[in-house]
């Protein structure tokens, strides 16, 4: 806008009118009800929705647009200061920047969009990096039903029964036999198996386990929608009855 001395100069919002160099001009956009003036970019809009379009997409200001609350459109000294201003009271990302109506959809966003951990609110990757991740946070109330050893998970329990180290003598066999005998067994092990060397399948999503504890860590890790209380829920129900009308000695030897 500047102009050569002694020239007039013209606001291109309004057409026509003339100003007596930039100084003239630059007190028109700041004071004109016409217009909505920018001090800190030294820049003009036609009005103020343009105005605040212009502050939520420039990185030179940090802002809280909530018209509800105490620092609505208050210049914030930092990105940082602004993040944690909208953590603390509007259910904000500090991670991308975006507002959300709720804690539980600001829970949601970091579930799927960040794959936050809610309990540490560590970040991972991939969405079964967390899922894996979340085991270690559940309560060790998973208690095996013979010696009464307890572990973090139905997965890691099952895999106590393979490893056949139970007093009970429970072992890979033994397990695999207690879980093709209910009546539904075909839907996770399905005969002849489709995939050599896995005995196991999900009943959802059709993947392969060689081990009923990997198939049992797929469903706690929230892989697919396949869960607990659909047909493999029977499987634990059935190894605890057996257990419970076992004899002291344990299972026979077998391999």
């Amino acid at each position: 806008m500047a102009s050569p001395e002694g020239k007039s100069v013209r606001c291109h919002l309004c057409p026509g009118r003339p100003f007596k160099g930039r100084e003239a001009l630059t007190a028109h956009w700041t004071f004109s009800p016409k217009h909505a003036w920018c001090a800190k970019c030294k820049a003009v809009f036609r009005d103020d929705a343009a105005r605040k379009h212009h502050y939520k997409a420039s990185v030179n200001h940090h802002m809280c647009f909530d018209q509800n609350c105490k620092a609505y459109l208050q210049e914030l000294d930092s990105l940082q200061i602004l993040l944690a201003h909208q953590a603390k009271f509007h259910n904000g990302c500090s991670l991308c920047n975006t507002i959300h109506p709720s804690q539980e959809a600001l829970d949601q966003h970091h579930r799927e969009i960040h794959h936050g951990c809610l309990e540490c609110h560590r970040q991972f990757e991939k969405q079964d990096a967390l899922a894996q991740h979340k085991l270690s946070h559940l309560p060790i109330n998973r208690t095996c039903f013979g010696c009464r050893d307890v572990f973090p998970s139905i997965s890691a329990l099952i895999s106590h029964y393979e490893s056949g180290i139970c007093p009970l003598r429970m072992n890979l066999h033994v397990l695999n036999t207690l879980a093709s005998e209910p009546w539904h067994s075909s839907l996770y092990m399905p005969t002849p198996s489709p995939t050599p060397g896995c005995q196991y399948q999900c009943p959802t999503c059709k993947s392969p386990w060689a081990l009923l504890s990997g198939l049992f860590a797929h469903i706690e890790g929230n892989a697919c929608a396949e869960e607990l209380t659909h047909s493999l829920g029977t499987v634990l129900q059935h190894v605890r009855l057996t257990i419970e009308i076992v004899t002291p000695e344990g299972f026979a030897d077998t391999k």
